[in-house]
């Protein structure tokens, strides 16, 4: 179930109701929640657009009909900007995760956030980790 900040109570209910079926019918389990960051939780400051919105609008490598970012672009794009055009939103709270591993006893891997010393090549360094789309995680993620 991923985590919708503008939804958290929900989010957090049907988070809890999954863990505990799943501890109904393992109780023996150990139940790992993965609390993750995506590329969508960067911002690019002067336009006001999210990582892949601004992406999609400044590369010259879209193909026609086809909303995929396509390889190489991200690097493209980043490389016309600077570290402080970049913010990084960082509202996967741990808040509920922790919440509902305590009512199932689950445990909580979180992934650190990203450096942001130089938010640039923390994005480059995680692209690889995501498909086109910037959220789901790829074979390597």
């Amino acid at each position: 179930i991923e985590y919708e900040p503008m939804s958290a109570s929900v989010t957090e209910h049907a988070m809890t109701f999954l863990a505990k079926r799943l501890r109904q019918r393992y109780p023996d389990a150990i139940i790992i929640l993965v609390n993750v960051w995506t590329l969508h939780q960067f911002f690019h400051l002067p336009s006001s657009k999210s990582l892949r919105r601004y992406v999609l609008d400044n590369t010259d490598m879209m193909k026609p009909g086809n909303p995929t970012i396509p390889q190489g672009a991200l690097k493209q794009v980043l490389g016309k900007t600077k570290a402080s055009d970049w913010k990084f939103e960082d509202f996967n709270s741990n808040f509920i995760m922790s919440r509902v591993a305590q009512a199932v006893d689950a445990v909580v891997l979180t992934l650190e956030a990203p450096v942001m010393t130089d938010p640039i090549a923390a994005m480059l360094n995680v692209e690889q980790m995501y498909l086109t789309d910037m959220s789901h995680f790829s074979t390597v993620g």
